[in-house]
């Protein structure tokens, strides 16, 4: 964590890395806690050695810093020029911009996962109703 924090200085998303990180693993449909290190072949710090030695590239809004590269890529995603410009040149940080209309409708949940992410709802209900029970 100690390298993470040094490229993240948002307390709330080292929180949540963390978190993460401390999670378990899922074996033959069983939630199994890990209890050194963390599991190979997880979506958060692979790079191209296989290891889990940097953040992984262009994810999020952090790549988004200038108003006019936010504006290219909320069109390509879909957004209206408005909507796209609106959220571009808003003085509100990341978390907020998240939640904004142009960003939920360009950034779907089908889009996210054609990024490589994986739904924490579909995880919880794995987790919680194994398909043996269902």
């Amino acid at each position: 964590m100690v390298r993470v924090s040094r490229r993240i200085q948002d307390k709330r998303v080292l929180r949540l890395i963390g978190k993460y990180l401390r999670a378990g693993v899922m074996v033959k449909g069983r939630l199994q806690a890990t209890p050194a290190g963390v599991p190979q072949g997880g979506p958060l710090f692979r790079n191209s050695s296989g290891g889990y030695a940097s953040l992984p590239e262009g994810a999020g809004l952090f790549p988004w810093r200038y108003a006019r590269t936010k504006v290219r890529n909320l069109l390509k995603l879909g957004t209206s020029k408005r909507q796209a410009i609106m959220t571009a040149i808003s003085r509100r940080g990341p978390w907020h911009l998240a939640r904004t209309l142009a960003t939920q409708s360009g950034m779907t949940n089908k889009w996210l996962s054609e990024q490589g992410l994986i739904s924490v709802k579909e995880q919880w209900v794995r987790i919680h109703y194994p398909a043996t029970a269902r």
